[in-house]
């Protein structure tokens, strides 16, 4: 980062044109630290981390919490990161009637896409406009809402629903498997697979990995990875991991595909 460049940040729950720094609200005295690691700008974009750790949490400390960075370059203003937030979590209504869920959601980028989808056993469904048909649509809305309508509700719609987006260049989710070097590789190689998390996480957590659906049992992985080394036909399957402790939070699925040796050799 040039020398001219400064960087301020500030962690906030109340006000947004006039926030207040929770290092200096009272609510929170004593209580809060904000660490940031070293920051990277050039002259249109900033880019570093910083982690906000609260101790002894209280119960109103439930909020929204928010981040925003200002420098002294021209053109360069906070930004928040993506989020969705679902006013209402649990919903009873009646079969046959129709039902609005809606939620609000930030982006610091363009976005490209937006849908809804049914979140099945830790499984992601399709866009439900695709698999809902008709009795599924998204009302117009302002930018930063969205709701989703079901009609003719019927006992199989039963579920929990999630909204998620796209950008130009990337799809907003919480974690996602990468398979290094490809999905599809020959048994005796080695592959590595990867725990991807959407923002970085503090305390460097643990995690956990699911080969069709069911625990990996062994030796424990190095941090956020699983190494299949060499990797054989057992090892094929559909992988998926979570944060340690929180396994109802599970990535989508992401194949693995190993072929034989010997059924190479022999097509061959």
């Amino acid at each position: 980062m040039s020398s001219s460049t400064r960087v301020e940040t500030l962690w906030f729950t109340k006000g947004d044109k006039q926030p207040v720094d929770l290092l200096s609200d009272t609510d929170y005295a004593d209580r809060v630290e904000s660490r940031c690691g070293e920051n990277s700008c050039t002259w249109f974009t900033c880019k570093g981390m910083c982690a906000l750790r609260i101790r002894d949490l209280r119960q109103t400390d439930s909020a929204e919490y928010k981040f925003r960075f200002t420098t002294n370059r021209p053109g360069v203003r906070g930004v928040r990161c993506n989020r969705v937030s679902y006013p209402t979590r649990n919903m009873c209504v009646l079969r046959g009637t129709s039902v609005d869920i809606s939620c609000t959601y930030s982006s610091y980028e363009a976005l490209s896409h937006k849908y809804w989808f049914k979140w099945r056993g830790n499984q992601q469904s399709r866009d439900l406009r695709t698999e809902y048909g008709g009795r599924v649509k998204y009302p117009a809305e302002k930018t930063g809402r969205s709701t989703l309508r079901i009609t003719d509700l019927r006992e199989t719609d039963s579920a929990e629903y999630r909204f998620t987006f796209k950008s130009t260049s990337h799809e907003w989710k919480g974690l996602s498997v990468e398979v290094t070097p490809v999905a599809t590789v020959t048994e005796g190689q080695r592959v590595t697979l990867t725990c991807i998390t959407s923002c970085p996480l503090t305390d460097k957590p643990s995690y956990m990995w699911y080969q069709n659906n069911g625990p990996v049992t062994g030796p424990e992985s190095p941090e956020n990875q699983l190494v299949l080394d060499p990797v054989s036909p057992r090892h094929a399957g559909n992988y998926a991991c979570s944060v340690r402790n929180y396994p109802h939070l599970r990535s989508p699925e992401e194949t693995l595909t190993v072929q034989c040796t010997m059924c190479i050799l022999h097509h061959t």
